[in-house]
């Protein structure tokens, strides 16, 4: 059985400019995936192999929190199922730790597995990858969490009508700001946290429609957490497409980025 192990490890080292002074490091980001089937790792590995990450890997549980003490990897793609300790309790474990809680934790489980996609999201899960494995859908998802987690502070004011669904009902506010991670919707009556929902609105001047999954990641209530914003809810972009993602930077460039959060 193969132990933990780290693909690609190679690092960006010290560069120096034409006079000798020491240039800025640039890091690598890291991916752990945690599954005890050496096949599943090994087609995880070759399709996370061209998104320049260094990519590590375990067997089981109690590795994977022994590389994420160690290593503390961007980005976690974890089994449900597995022997000693299944991925839903490793999942509880990641998010219940204030040093890894912000670290996004992808749960891989069958796609006819309703019970098994429950405890995912009871978990606390960022996103669900659904087996069989499609490789298009793993990078997009990787590399929409890699860019939450650059961007989220970043964002532009934007004043737009947002459609979401909960509960079956479908409701309508109206956006204060936007960043390639998320968006924040003036509302008096917000959703409580983690609260899952479906987002759709239409970018300004023709940029196009977004229409994607999304997590209330805080409010801003009557005791107000940021003073400058109204009473509303900040949302998390959970599965943004290629399409929708280029989109978003695209309206993003031609606007002064600026932080709000």
């Amino acid at each position: 059985m193969e132990t933990a192990t780290a693909i690609s490890a190679a690092k960006y080292q010290p560069q120096t400019d034409s006079t000798g002074n020491a240039a800025m490091t640039i890091s690598r980001k890291k991916a752990l995936l945690v599954d005890d089937a050496e096949l599943l790792l090994d087609l995880e590995k070759d399709i996370l192999a061209g998104e320049d990450l260094d990519v590590l890997a375990a067997v089981n549980a109690h590795q994977a929190l022994d590389l994420i003490t160690r290593e503390s990897p961007d980005i976690i793609f974890i089994d449900l199922y597995m022997p000693g300790m299944d991925g839903d309790e490793l999942c509880r474990r990641i998010k219940n730790d204030p040093r890894f809680k912000g670290t996004p934790v992808i749960m891989v489980t069958g796609s006819h597995q309703d019970e098994g996609r429950q405890r995912c999201e009871a978990a606390g899960c960022d996103a669900l990858l659904l087996k069989p494995i499609d490789r298009q859908k793993m990078v997009e998802i990787t590399r929409n969490h890699l860019e939450t987690e650059n961007l989220l502070s970043l964002r532009v004011a934007a004043q737009m009508r947002v459609r979401y669904g909960f509960g079956g009902e479908i409701l309508t506010d109206f956006a204060v700001n936007l960043s390639a991670g998320g968006i924040f919707l003036e509302t008096d009556r917000p959703l409580p946290e983690n609260t899952t929902l479906q987002i759709a609105f239409d970018l300004p001047a023709g940029g196009g429609q977004i229409n994607c999954r999304g997590k209330v990641a805080w409010v801003n209530g009557e005791e107000k957490m940021a003073p400058r914003l109204p009473m509303g809810m900040g949302i998390q972009f959970l599965n943004l497409g290629l399409k929708e993602m280029n989109a978003l930077r695209g309206y993003l460039v031609k606007r002064e980025i600026r932080s709000d959060w």
